[in-house]
């Protein structure tokens, strides 16, 4: 069982998507993995039988986005791998929130926007 990392108070991971690889699988979640904070961030890591898991790592951070999760990612031909996420964004108006799709296609996001639409990146490399 993957158990939240132990560094901060928000210990909540969910929403997994597994992609079967050479080696075992990838499996991509979200939640608060030990964070100081309780925004959703997109995390990753390897295993070879959903017992043991290694290469734990962040993918996608919060950033201007209250939360980032929910992700679905394919694994194309040429081993480049896509994402597609929710990302829930606080509007002008006070107190008011805005859900938002954002894509994602690599691990640097364009957070300059704040309007509701579809943010374009650069690409994630996986070892």
């Amino acid at each position: 069982m993957l158990t939240p990392l132990t560094g901060g108070p928000w210990k909540n991971i969910y929403a997994p998507w597994a992609l079967e690889q050479t080696t075992g699988w990838r499996m991509f979640y979200g939640g608060w993995d030990g964070t100081a904070t309780s925004n959703d961030r997109v995390y990753s890591v390897t295993t070879p039988d959903f017992l043991n898991f290694q290469n734990r790592m962040l993918v996608i951070d919060h950033g201007d986005f209250l939360h980032v999760n929910n992700e679905n990612v394919t694994q194309l031909p040429d081993g480049s791998m896509h994402m597609i996420c929710t990302a829930l964004q606080r509007c002008e108006s006070q107190n008011s929130l805005q859900h938002s799709k954002c894509h994602y296609r690599g691990g640097r996001t364009d957070r300059k926007t704040h309007r509701r639409q579809w943010l374009g990146v650069d690409h994630i490399e996986f070892d």
